[in-house]
């Protein structure tokens, strides 16, 4: 407001029917800066400003006789609804911080479960590149099914799971998965200590929106005793 006044002081008898002119931008930057109460108060302060300095004796009484409506009655109005309405969007710009900040909140909540869901779970998962078959994610379960550890696995090609031999087959399923979307079969680990584990794979592909294979999500549980329990029976 103070700078408004100096600039209104510096156009001097200029635009002497308007002694408002520089008061309008100081409000709204107010109201912009400060809200609704700086608004208010930087309105405040203008008409006084204008009153005492800008002002002549019967300016109003003027406007008055030529049917105009009276000038500070005027900027009144006008600088209240350039605080109303900016207040009001400042309202709106602070529900959408609100809203996007709970939205986050409730979106990393989420995750978190997603990943306590995959890191607990009592089955093997992991999830392997398509390109490269390097193992991109394996949560503990399935890095007890290999006999190393979470961090031994990342990185290194699924393949190395399966006795050389057995390998052309898993690459011709994941090959299927990669075709189709999805495969189930049986097959063996052979584990860094020499045992062999058969288990179950169920094989997930995750196409781009081209088609292209993105990634596989595997599944793997140990069937070691339907193994025995189907041996028994033959």
């Amino acid at each position: 407001v103070g700078a408004a006044t100096l600039a209104r002081l510096a156009l001097g008898p200029l635009n002497f029917d308007m002694p408002f002119i520089t008061f309008y931008p100081a409000v709204i930057l107010a109201a912009l800066l400060g809200g609704t109460e700086s608004g208010l108060l930087a309105l405040m302060l203008a008409a006084v400003s204008a009153w005492c300095f800008f002002v002549p004796p019967g300016f109003s009484s003027r406007f008055e006789e030529l049917g105009l409506p009276n000038p500070m009655i005027l900027f009144a109005l006008i600088a209240v609804s350039n605080v109303a309405v900016i207040g009001a969007l400042h309202a709106a710009m602070a529900r959408c911080r609100d809203l996007n900040v709970a939205e986050r909140a409730r979106a990393a909540r989420e995750l978190q479960r997603l990943a306590d869901a995959l890191h607990n779970a009592a089955f093997g998962i992991a999830i392997v590149d398509a390109r490269t078959n390097a193992i991109e994610f394996a949560n503990p379960a399935f890095a007890d099914l290999r006999g190393t550890t979470v961090e031994q696995l990342r990185g290194t090609n699924i393949l190395g799971s399966y006795a050389a031999a057995e390998r052309p087959r898993v690459q011709a399923l994941l090959d299927t998965a990669d075709r189709t979307g999805r495969v189930t079969a049986e097959a063996e680990y052979v584990r860094p200590d020499g045992s062999v584990l058969p288990v179950q794979i169920d094989i997930t592909s995750v196409f781009d929106p081209t088609r292209a294979a993105l990634y596989r999500v595997g599944t793997v549980q140990d069937i070691t005793e339907r193994k025995r329990a189907e041996a028994m029976v033959a």
